[in-house]
């Protein structure tokens, strides 16, 4: 290959990834999720915790209607926005602007798949997500735009590239949020998410390790031990694995028993189930036998009797993360980050590590009043 091309393609690496994540190894900390509709709870997690947070990552903004636009979900959401990126700035915690469906989760995906087939709209989208970040003192954007259909796989690839560059050229930083799984291009629902071509474009790709049961169906862990580790042999076959981090539930369902062998699950906070279990004088259990042809691994779990009949509750602990924790870390991923910060099993602080390069004195200095 001539000398100028080799040039030019090493600017190109250069500007699509950073040098300092070509060279990155597992983090010892946790990445966290937050809403801004339950900043309070989510602040005072993070305040404990400072020195124990590799960065964080904010919900409830979303892509507006018209396919172009961001708009936030909670009322007077930029203010609480910028009262948070103000903290983390202050604590050297970086902080990005998660970026998702119109109306939440998984709804409205066609806005987005109109956007990405339209290169001028794309363009627009870019410049209005890459205001918004500076306007709000985000440290960058992760995309969480989900259930996306297969046709955009390109489509979607694309926009990540060109959206990373521009956030890249302004000095921000570009994720990209996915759903698991076990092989290439994967089963419809994963299709749009090329996890060749990502991790080359995004600095981190965070892999929702979640929810893989869930309250409409019948109970079992949020996510069996045997699904992250498969997920994970499939990234050591991608581009770039250190890229990757694996999700972990900070939450669990309580399923209600019903008639017919029928369930209907409830979501709730890990420190709420782990409390409810003490009230109802249940005992948490972390043995199991495979579900789904998965093992489980040590996922807290128990069944109480109540008024309206027997309940039964799965929930993400601290044993849980300590042997996700133990999976990335042996091979070598970016990290493992929670879905989220203020409902978790306060436990699960015990098995980070502290930063010693933060230290304590920055957790101890945040103010009461960054909250509007």
């Amino acid at each position: 290959m001539p000398k100028a091309a080799i040039a030019g393609l090493s600017l190109i690496l250069y500007l699509l990834v950073p040098a300092w994540l070509l060279f990155a190894e597992f983090d010892q900390r946790l990445a966290v999720w937050v809403r801004l509709g339950d900043l309070e709870r989510c602040f005072a997690s993070l305040q404990q915790n400072r020195a124990k947070v590799a960065r964080v990552l904010v919900a409830d903004h979303c892509i507006a209607l018209n396919g172009v636009g961001v708009e936030c979900r909670v009322p007077q959401g930029e203010a609480l926005a910028r009262s948070l990126t103000a903290w983390c700035q202050a604590q050297g915690v970086p902080v990005l602007m998660g970026l998702g469906n119109y109306g939440g989760g998984f709804s409205r995906p066609e806005i987005i798949a109109r956007m990405l087939k339209n290169p001028e709209q794309r363009r627009q989208h870019i410049q209005v997500v890459l205001a918004a970040v500076v306007t709000l003192g985000y440290s960058g954007v992760d995309v969480d735009y989900e259930n996306l259909p297969a046709a955009s796989r390109d489509h979607f690839t694309a926009f990540i590239e060109e959206l990373a560059l521009a956030l890249r050229t302004a000095g921000k930083e570009c994720d990209v949020t996915v759903p698991p799984k076990f092989s290439s291009p994967g089963w419809d629902k994963t299709k749009a998410y090329d996890w060749m071509r990502l991790p080359r474009a995004a600095g981190r790709v965070n892999v929702m390790c979640y929810d893989w049961y869930l309250r409409s169906g019948p109970p079992g862990p949020i996510i069996p031990l045997g699904v992250t580790q498969k997920v994970i042999g499939f990234i050591k076959t991608r581009t770039r694995p250190e890229a990757f981090w694996i999700g972990h539930p900070a939450y669990g369902n309580d399923w209600l028993e019903k008639k017919g062998r029928s369930y209907q699950g409830r979501y709730a906070g890990a420190a709420t189930l782990r409390r409810r279990a003490r009230e109802q004088e249940a005992v948490i259990r972390y043995d199991s036998k495979p579900l789904g042809g998965f093992a489980v691994g040590p996922f807290a779990h128990y069944t109480y009797v109540a008024e309206d009949g027997v309940h039964h509750v799965w929930f993400g602990d601290r044993q849980s993360l300590e042997a996700t924790r133990q999976e990335v870390q042996k091979e070598n991923l970016g990290g493992i980050f929670i879905w989220r910060a203020g409902l978790e099993d306060p436990g699960i602080w015990d098995a980070i590590p502290v930063d010693q390069g933060a230290g304590n004195d920055a957790a101890s200095s945040a103010t009461d009043g960054v909250l509007p």
